[in-house]
């Protein structure tokens, strides 16, 4: 893949939508030669410049498209509210009986 057609037609759909936005906004390009580039209807293309608008009324709007998560494990319940609550029930539930919801 070439550098130019990363950006050209992204594969992700926040990607999408930035690079769509951003030709709209930015590049000043039309509605419609921005929805056809990018594979929207032009209704759809207004609908997410409409929804974009509202993303920036919130108090962190890049994170719709920048949204940083974190990779690996869970961090482990500190609280072990988790283990409490399966002690809690195993207590009440005799071993070896099977469960059976109220008919």
């Amino acid at each position: 893949m070439e550098a130019s057609e990363f950006f050209q037609h992204p594969l992700l759909a926040a990607h999408k939508q930035y690079e769509a936005l951003r030709a709209f906004y930015l590049e000043g390009k039309p509605a419609a030669e921005v929805a056809q580039q990018f594979g929207y209807t032009l209704s759809s293309f207004y609908s997410l410049t409409r929804d974009f608008k509202r993303q920036l009324q919130k108090p962190n709007p890049s994170q719709h498209f920048f949204q940083v998560s974190n990779q690996g494990r869970k961090p482990k319940d500190s609280t072990q509210t988790t283990q409490q609550l399966i002690i809690a029930r195993s207590e009440k539930i005799p071993v070896g009986t099977r469960y059976q919801s109220d008919p």
